[in-house]
């Protein structure tokens, strides 16, 4: 179906089942739905794509973005419509998937977005900016971490639940930059008040208070 949408052509199920069956370029994927493709054939296939007319190439991005967003791949979708041209949905896409990748601890994946996306243009997307602001926030451009998060923190009409969630990133990126002190100034005034209105906001509450007790 995907090679379909891209394509236009209505025979793609026969074309894949006879490349799967003729030739080493294709083969079933462990779960039976996917098709993988041998990396060297990937490598020049993706040679002669990048040598098609830009628009070409756009369109055939897009084409593929619309239709894993519409299966849920949201991820893939987002990478797809950057390639297009179309950065407000690429930025639509890429909210709805990397915060749930950040809660499943894969913080490196997300940070392979920090360079991709358009920063200046994220607009009110909370849930990007966070999870954008813990990559960040863990790696050597923590300093970073405090201007992605700051819209967040900078509106008293935000959900208080983003703002502490921000007021942890920006304390995190402090810690990393050992600037400890900082870290406890920032973190006090808010912890005073709340400890996570989450499980994963409570337990990196709670790795904030080891370290200050620590530090102090």
């Amino acid at each position: 179906d995907l090679c379909r949408a891209v394509t236009g052509r209505e025979d793609s199920p026969a074309i894949l089942e006879r490349l799967c069956e003729l030739t080493p370029i294709l083969t079933d994927a462990v779960d039976g739905s996917w098709l993988r493709i041998h990396a060297l054939a990937r490598e020049f296939l993706g040679e002669l794509f990048e040598g098609l007319p830009e628009a070409d190439r756009r369109r055939y991005y897009g084409a593929a973005a619309s239709w894993l967003a519409s299966h849920g791949f949201h991820e893939e979708a987002a990478r797809r419509a950057l390639s297009s041209g179309q950065d407000q949905l690429a930025l639509d896409l890429a909210e709805r998937s990397l915060y749930d990748i950040y809660l499943t601890g894969q913080v490196s994946r997300i940070a392979q977005w920090l360079d991709r996306l358009p920063i200046d243009e994220l607009g009110q997307r909370p849930r990007l900016r966070i999870a954008l602001g813990w990559a960040l926030a863990k790696n050597d451009r923590n300093a970073d971490a405090a201007r992605i998060v700051a819209p967040i923190l900078d509106d008293l009409t935000a959900d208080t639940s983003d703002r502490f969630e921000s007021i942890q990133i920006v304390t995190t990126a402090a810690l990393y930059m050992d600037k400890l002190d900082q870290a406890l100034a920032l973190f006090t005034p808010w912890r005073a008040q709340v400890s996570g209105f989450n499980p994963i906001q409570k337990q990196v509450t709670a790795n904030l208070d080891a370290l200050l007790a620590l530090h102090q």
